[in-house]
């Protein structure tokens, strides 16, 4: 027999939570399934407390962007019964993201052959679906489907990893969606480009002004309109000019600010107030702690000769060589073998060979010339599991290529 009592004690729970979920947009975003940590809270409670969700989650690796996403997610569903999402993610991270859906969201993320009327759902797609046809000759998904007509929520994973076309479809259709995550561990502040295309995303309104500003400015100087609406055919010195006038507000009130309310005022309407960039060191307390163990190695015969190879073809570009930071040629030339080598017959193809120089290197990258740092690698991988099986080890890549290699 039902109990009248406890219809009663249940009924008024359901108006607490109901209540409580109106007062804290916390409530329905920790409804995740995952043991969530104090970063991710903070970061969520300031994208649901912003005037909309338009934000960029940078953290670095491994402290959970997905789950913040997904908890975003949560918060907003629970506002709108008819909440339609799409995710746009590299092809490399479609088994994450599915996964992540699956097991912590509570839902499961529709396929290419649904079709929804009405209704909440998550849309997942990715690259590789843009070249693919269904039983009736028709594409799963393709640019016309990052819409915000169709889809109230665009979340972006790793927006720099998706092709041209992906990327310039999303920046401009972004200012018309209701609300805009981007997820990336590596936001790339240094690249004019880049820099523009985030401002494109989180703050339409201001680079739209910035651009007007400046086509106004070139209109009155030649009477051509300089800059139109596709980011990606701005010229270099547009790029940069419409990144200074947003940030220079920002230099300015760095500047000038001498009190406390002056400081929260400025960062409060900053051009980077929706960046949100988490440090495991800015969590030391609180986080699982990594040890960083360092290794010098001494290259083999056939590394030094390869290395020694490489400086002296980027020495002999001359002209060429002086546009690059050095740091950077540094980096290519100890790329992985098979990443060297990639680089090598890309150069080679393209009629960049001198004196020789490719030729030579060509037969240092063969695997039969050994690898000392992979050695190293594994020298130390046994020696933690020697003392701990169960020990968890985080190997960090730079490219795909080197990714296989490696496993």
């Amino acid at each position: 027999m039902r109990n009248d009592y406890v219809d009663i004690c249940l009924q008024v729970q359901a108006i607490r939570r109901t209540l409580e979920g109106i007062r804290t947009p916390l409530a329905p975003a920790v409804g995740v399934a995952a043991s969530l940590f104090t970063h991710q809270l903070a970061n969520v409670r300031q994208v649901l407390t912003d005037v909309r969700v338009r934000h960029m989650l940078a953290d670095e690796v491994g402290l959970g962007k997905t789950v913040q996403a997904l908890m975003v997610l949560n918060a907003l569903r629970s506002q709108r019964s008819d909440l339609r999402v799409l995710i746009v993610v590299p092809d490399q991270l479609v088994p994450q993201w599915r996964d992540e859906i699956w097991t912590r969201a509570h839902s499961a993320p529709s396929g290419e052959d649904e079709e929804f009327e009405g209704g909440q759902y998550i849309r997942l797609a990715w690259e590789a679906q843009l070249g693919m046809r269904d039983a009736e000759g028709n594409p799963p998904f393709t640019l016309a489907d990052i819409d915000p007509g169709l889809f109230d929520v665009l979340v972006v994973d790793e927006l720099h990893r998706l092709r041209a076309d992906v990327q310039d479809r999303i920046v401009r259709s972004a200012a018309d969606f209701e609300h805009i995550l981007i997820l990336t561990a590596t936001p790339a502040f240094q690249s004019a480009e880049r820099h523009a295309q985030l401002f494109a995303l989180l703050e339409p309104e201001r680079t739209a002004l910035a651009r007007w500003r400046l086509v106004a400015e070139e209109n009155r100087i030649d009477g051509e309109l300089a800059i139109g609406d596709d980011l990606s055919k701005w010229p270099g010195w547009a790029t940069v000019a419409v990144v200074d006038e947003l940030v220079e507000r920002d230099r300015v009130a760095a500047a000038t600010a001498e009190q406390d309310t002056i400081t929260a005022t400025a960062l409060a309407h900053c051009a980077y107030r929706r960046v949100i960039r988490t440090r495991r060191v800015d969590y030391s307390g609180v986080l699982p702690r990594r040890r960083h163990r360092p290794l010098v190695v001494e290259p083999l015969g056939a590394e030094a000769d390869r290395q020694s190879l490489m400086w002296q073809y980027f020495e002999h570009l001359h002209d060429l060589s002086r546009e690059f930071d050095l740091v950077r040629l540094a980096k290519r030339v100890v790329l992985s073998p098979p990443s060297l080598e990639q680089r090598v017959d890309f150069l080679r193809r393209q009629g960049h060979e001198r004196d020789r120089l490719l030729e030579n290197v060509k037969p240092l990258v063969h695997r039969s010339q050994g690898d000392s740092r992979v050695d190293a690698l594994v020298d130390l991988l046994t020696e933690i599991w020697a003392a701990d099986p169960t020990e968890c080890v985080l190997v960090a890549a730079q490219d795909n290529l080197t990714v296989d290699y490696l496993f």
